[in-house]
């Protein structure tokens, strides 16, 4: 696109990064009231982001509708600020489930909240239509959660490194993905969750992610 649009000077492709310092800190907050603790046993898949139609959160209703009668112990959190007025229908139908913990929705979590989030989670989705580069997948694997995204999220890097389950951006696809995460053990969870995190270490620390700008400023 950018060489469509007459653009002759060269390209340098960098990806996002983390500081791991951040996640690796001590706790400073715990979850909001509106985000209780899950049940003894229980497991938390999370979405974190915004409530935009981009982001597949139509599609991870389907899917995980579809799921209710096989889920075991998951609840799906869904927490992020409602940039499309989605939150309505989302109460509605998370009100509508047969199982009244199947989903929560605890609005927006920033700061302190989203890392105590991510480290009270079990799991990571993200199911978007369209990303760039999606710094929320890196901070879960930092955090070691095992990941399901879409291959529109652009890291393939996911699948390649055994921290989760890629799939197509619709809902069937993504129901697959999930199942196979819900069925996943323990160990599993934990050997993806650590391969995730060794993945952010080894290609998506800031001073990682640096580096190809790094280079390219040196060669001009």
């Amino acid at each position: 696109q950018i060489r469509a649009a007459g653009v002759e000077a060269p390209i340098v492709i960098a990806p996002n990064g983390v500081h791991l310092d951040e996640f690796d800190a001590p706790e400073t907050a715990s979850l909001p009231v509106a985000y209780p603790p899950a049940e003894h046993g229980q497991k938390t898949l999370l979405f974190l982001g915004r409530l935009h139609g981009k982001k597949g959160i139509d599609m991870l209703q389907e899917a995980w509708t579809a799921l209710q009668p096989w889920k075991r112990d998951w609840r799906l959190v869904i927490a992020g600020p409602d940039e499309s007025d989605l939150t309505p229908a989302l109460d509605k139908w998370a009100a509508a489930l047969p199982a009244p913990d199947a989903v929560l929705l605890p609005g927006p979590l920033f700061r302190d909240y989203r890392l105590a989030a991510l480290r009270a989670a079990t799991a990571f989705v993200l199911p978007s239509r369209s990303e760039g580069f999606p710094v929320a997948l890196l901070e879960a694997m930092a955090c070691r959660l095992p990941i399901v995204a879409t291959h529109e999220c652009n890291l393939p890097d996911v699948a390649e490194a055994g921290a989760g389950w890629l799939c197509e951006a619709e809902p069937g696809s993504l129901k697959v993905a999930l199942q196979s995460l819900i069925a996943a053990r323990d160990i599993e969870l934990a050997e993806r969750g650590a391969a995730g995190r060794k993945l952010v270490e080894d290609k998506f620390t800031w001073a990682k992610a640096s580096e190809p700008l790094l280079d390219a400023c040196r060669k001009l």
